[in-house]
């Protein structure tokens, strides 16, 4: 990038010139206008041009801190063209000047760039101006002209001004106390965009001797965006607004004018006009959603007129405004049916009832808009001529000659999108607040998880207003329980894809190396079962694995895999004995003595080791030949079918009847072909093979099953013969003649419409 810098005493400027050119030849010239860099000069004019236009040259011109005030001239002339950037720092001018910028691409003003009693501004083809907060600090009486131009936010200006007018251009916001000025003499805006005017943009400190907004194209005006401020004359004139809230516009003034507008929302008393005014005007305007406005009273109205506005839905009470004689109410059309119910105009509460009566117009139906040749009818002609109950016929020829209207309504449609796009809003809003508060909770969670890592790490004991509690190094993992993973994860490899099995092998190789801290335990098992959910078929290989993992969460000072799991039957005490025959025991259940684990499933069906001759469950046993004659409620499942329920072989004669592990892997996958809703278990768990006590071999068991009921048949839909017991029509016989021929209509062919 070239960069041209002026010094002092570099480029030498007669003191006779009156006049300055600078041409920047090179697209991407940089141009530093220093301080003294006019010093003693008399320049009247500055003219500076570049070759940006559109996205071509990226020139940039930069004023520094009281870049002018050094020049003699009178009352200077700057001039920038085509230029990309210019940027205005603090006093670039420190006495009364002209500004011209044409064709940039952003024009920044600092802080006081801009901070003399008097200058006249103007801004044309700017694509962003930012104008910064007190940039015309002790202005009284600037003039600001924006043309073609378009701002993001417009700021706080501070200052008191002659004129500020926006014509042709583009403004996202304009912020509140934006016009929290003493004085503007006129402000205008003139075929601009302008998304939203906010609350308090213009306060009551503001005198305005003029405000005109003309031919805009305005989003939404918010609650008092004009704040009791005084306005001696007040126009808005051909814009479409889409919403005005409630309490938007309230001010002391003399004059108003609200014409051929359209407003497809308006809020209550969206209008608000102090006393001591004298004229004011709501001409050809069309209204959406109508509400009510205020007019105080005054003691010299001249001029109060409501004429020739269209209302597509006016709220009950929108026509209570008019409290003086002296205002006049002619042609008020509603985009209501015409029916001989006149309750909807009673709810408008016009003081003067006949007289909204006489100049109110509804839109009449396709059988009558022929007959009178227009779209809507005086409401008190309709009233006379369709309600009256002596009238038989209608004069079409006489009805043609009455007073037409034609209004422009504001489609229902419209006002209805209008809606939808402020729930969106509110959904949109909402859903950026929940995650906006997700992700605060997401960090406090990560925060901590964090700081009790660095704890875990330093053996730090966490306190807490309730608890106290050391990590301590995880448990390790027994023998048993590292063979039976080695054979998961080898039924992994062979049965699940590639990935997967690499997924669960780095995250088990780390949970066995156990160097890690218990919310890494927590994690790295969590994801390990994340996993094992995601493969396939998963039920029948993994449960083995599942169980060590589960039993693996529990604290470190809880027992672990080489502990006593279940509860061994202890010696027949002193007097205990067993009486073979007819007898029972006097103990017929052993109490499990380690509490360190709650019971599962599984471990209340599991018998005992029965090779001391001790049971843990009721038997019976016969003299003779010990054959048993109970079947143990234990070790069969309510739902397995009558072949299970016979006696098993087995090598000791009082063991419970059970089904080994070759036996139960097939008839429990033909009790679950067979019955839906039967769990199968293919396999039993193997985590404790061996009693720690005795290292008496456990025998194998099976999980009884829960009976499930069967689903209930679906009801069965009746077929409904739909009968068709007529069709009605409707003929309307009418003639569709216009003009002067004695038409007539009979009432009764309109009756339904006028009943209606």
């Amino acid at each position: 990038m070239t960069e041209s810098w002026c010094y002092p005493g570099q480029y030498y400027i007669p003191k006779e010139a009156k006049s300055l050119n600078l041409q920047l030849v090179q697209r991407h010239a940089r141009l530093l206008v220093h301080t003294k860099q006019f010093d003693s000069s008399l320049l009247n004019r500055v003219l500076i041009q570049g070759n940006f236009a559109g996205n071509d040259g990226r020139e940039h011109v930069e004023f520094l801190d009281e870049a002018f005030c050094r020049n003699n001239g009178t009352y200077p002339q700057l001039e920038v063209y085509n230029i990309h950037t210019v940027v205005f720092h603090k006093h670039t001018f420190c006495q009364e000047f002209e500004l011209n910028v044409t064709r940039a691409r952003e024009v920044i003003i600092m802080p006081e760039a801009f901070s003399v009693t008097e200058s006249a501004i103007r801004f044309n083809g700017v694509k962003d101006i930012r104008i910064q907060e007190d940039a015309f600090r002790n202005s009284i009486s600037t003039m600001i002209d924006i043309v073609n131009s378009a701002i993001k936010t417009l700021f706080e200006l501070r200052a008191s001004f002659r004129q500020i007018k926006f014509t042709n251009s583009t403004i996202d916001e304009i912020s509140a106390k934006a016009f929290d000025v003493n004085k503007i003499d006129s402000l205008i805006f003139e075929n601009c965009r302008i998304d939203t005017l906010k609350s308090q943009a213009i306060t009551e400190k503001l005198f305005c001797k003029s405000f005109t907004m003309t031919n805009c194209k305005i989003r939404k005006i918010e609650r008092s965006f004009i704040a009791d401020s005084g306005m001696m004359n007040f126009t808005m004139q051909n814009n479409v607004i889409d919403e005005i809230a409630a309490d938007a516009i309230k001010f002391t003034g003399i004059s108003s004018k609200i014409i051929n507008n359209v407003i497809k929302m308006t809020g209550k008393n969206w209008f608000f006009q102090k006393q001591d005014w004298t004229s004011v005007e709501f001409l050809n305007n069309s209204f959406g959603e109508f509400n009510y406005f205020t007019l105080e009273r005054t003691s010299s109205p001249e001029v109060c007129k409501f004429q020739g506005n269209s209302v597509t839905y006016p709220a009950i009470r929108s026509f209570s405004f008019f409290q003086h004689k002296e205002c006049s109410l002619s042609e008020i059309s509603f985009n209501k049916l015409c029916n001989c119910d006149e309750h909807w105009l009673k709810e408008l509460y016009f003081q003067d009832y006949d007289k909204l009566l006489k100049e109110s117009y509804c839109r009449i139906d396709e059988t009558l808009k022929y007959c009178f040749n227009a779209s809507t009818f005086n409401v008190k002609v309709y009233m006379k001529q369709v309600c009256d109950e002596t009238t038989r016929t209608i004069d079409c020829s006489r009805s043609q000659k009455e007073k037409k209207v034609e209004p422009h309504f504001v489609s229902p449609d419209e006002i209805e999108t209008l809606h939808y796009n402020d729930y969106y809003y509110y959904v949109i809003s909402g859903v950026a607040v929940i995650v906006l508060l997700v992700i605060i909770i997401l960090s406090i969670v990560f925060y901590k998880v964090c700081s009790r890592r660095r704890s875990d790490e330093s053996g730090d004991v966490i306190s807490n207003a309730s608890f106290t509690m050391t990590h301590k190094p995880s448990k390790a993992f027994s023998k048993d329980d590292k063979k039976i993973i080695n054979q998961t994860l080898e039924t992994i490899k062979e049965k699940q894809s590639a990935e997967m099995y690499e997924a669960i092998f780095i995250h088990t190789k780390k949970l066995l190396d156990g160097n890690f801290t218990e919310t890494e335990k927590v994690l790295t098992i969590g994801e390990i079962v994340r996993r094992l959910n995601e493969c396939e078929n998963s039920g029948d290989d993994f449960v083995a694995f599942t169980d060590i993992l589960y039993r693996h969460l529990a604290p470190s000072n809880s027992p672990t895999p080489h502990e006593t799991i279940y509860a061994e039957p202890s010696a027949p005490q002193e007097g205990t004995t067993i009486i073979q025959g007819a007898g029972s025991p006097d103990h017929i259940y052993a109490e499990l003595t380690s509490a360190a684990q709650p019971l599962l499933i599984n471990e209340y069906s599991a018998p005992m080791d029965l090779s001391d001759s001790h049971y843990s469950e009721p038997v019976q046993i016969v003299a003779k030949d010990n054959a048993r004659t109970l079947i143990t409620p234990y070790a069969i499942g309510n739902n397995i079918g009558e072949s299970m329920m016979h006696q098993q072989p087995g090598p000791s004669r009082n063991l419970p009847d059970i089904l080994n592990s070759n036996s139960g892997s097939s008839n429990s996958s033909t009790a679950g072909a067979s019955q839906p809703n039967a769990i199968a278990v293919s396999e039993p768990l193997r985590y404790m093979d061996r009693s720690p006590t005795s290292s008496r071999e456990i025998p194998e068991y099976t999980l009884p099953v829960k009976k499930v009921p069967p689903p209930k048949p679906a009801l069965r839909r009746e077929p409904t013969v739909e009968s068709d017991n007529g069709s009605s029509t409707s003929n309307s016989d009418h003639s569709e003649h216009s003009g002067g021929s004695d038409i007539t209509v009979k009432i009764d062919d309109i009756v339904e419409f006028a009943d209606a």
